[in-house]
């Protein structure tokens, strides 16, 4: 009984690329412990974004509490403000130009338990 080469190939071949592929996360995901490693700020931003909550409103400016502690105040234009109907106690994500005034601005709604 003769054997294929491509018989050969795929039952060699596939089931090592099969575990080469499960193995590749883990050796991707390694952490060196001696770098310091980000603030996750929430999961609910995106790539860019910040998040925190607002804790005044004065005008275009707006001050929000992230979740590290730190306190920022950013600039939201007034037509956004109103539009979104921000309030204090609100948590929002932004994202920020290099002047500080928000290009983009989302509310973060609170997701409620299904039972």
């Amino acid at each position: 009984m003769k054997l294929s080469a491509a018989k050969l190939f795929t039952g060699m071949m596939v089931p090592a690329l099969i575990a080469a592929g499960a193995v590749y996360p883990v050796i991707a995901g390694t952490v060196n412990e001696s770098e310091p490693q980000s603030i996750l700020l929430s999961q609910a931003t995106q790539v860019g974004e910040l998040a925190g909550e607002i804790t005044d409103i004065s005008g275009e400016t707006v001050a929000f509490a992230q979740s590290d502690g730190t306190t920022r105040d950013i600039t939201i234009p007034q037509q956004e403000i109103t539009r979104l109907n921000l309030q204090i106690g609100q948590k929002i994500a932004v994202r920020l130009n290099t002047q500080g005034v928000a290009t983009s601005v989302r509310v973060i709604n609170p997701v409620r338990a299904l039972w």
